[in-house]
């Protein structure tokens, strides 16, 4: 079987979980940050770490129940293309083949996820030696890892709309600016830290 939609949203959606993880522990160890323009329940904040307990707890809970709802959705998306794929459901279906995913597909994935939570992790201990030679406003690097989350919307509004060959090259495109913006602004933010050392 040709790989489908599912078989990037997947990797990209484990991809996201790791990246989530990495970037809670990154607001947790802050030591010195600025809340420029941050409020809480519309009340301006100090730079305490009271402050960011919060922002790393708000961050995991909203971050994490979007990835919740993507989870469900993939489960859904998934079994019911294979069903639709086991059972030659007819074009005229309203459910959408985006891709069975097979058992040595799953290794596969299993394999990338690995690798790249290794290589998420060297790049976590440079990130937090960044964050702690300049001061970041932590609001800013809370909402960086939501430009991620914008692929996975798009999929979940328009694939049914679009077909599997429309979406899966908008997704590819979307993820690829996503990914794009995020090492743009951290090679800036880890540019910034080198000059003020």
């Amino acid at each position: 079987l040709p790989w489908g939609l599912l078989h990037l949203l997947w990797p990209f959606f484990v991809q996201n979980l790791i990246i989530g993880y990495f970037w809670y522990r990154r607001i947790r160890c802050l030591e010195a940050f600025c809340t420029d323009n941050l409020t809480i329940k519309n009340r301006s904040v100090d730079p305490t770490p009271a402050t960011r307990d919060w922002i790393a707890r708000f961050f995991a809970i909203h971050y994490g129940a979007f990835h919740l709802a993507y989870l469900i959705a993939l489960v859904v998306l998934t079994t019911v293309s294979s069903r639709r794929h086991d059972q030659a459901l007819p074009d005229d279906s309203p459910w959408l083949v985006i891709g069975v995913v097979t058992p040595a597909d799953l290794v596969f994935m299993l394999v990338i996820a690995i690798s790249f939570y290794f290589s998420h992790r060297q790049a976590f201990a440079a990130q937090v030696a960044a964050d702690r030679s300049r001061k970041p406003d932590i609001g800013r690097l809370m909402i960086l890892p939501y430009a991620r989350v914008l692929p996975m919307h798009m999929v979940l509004v328009l694939s049914p709309a679009l077909g599997q060959t429309s979406m899966t090259w908008l997704y590819a495109t979307l993820k690829a600016i996503a990914d794009g913006l995020m090492h743009w602004v951290e090679q800036r933010w880890m540019a910034s830290s080198k000059s003020q050392t």
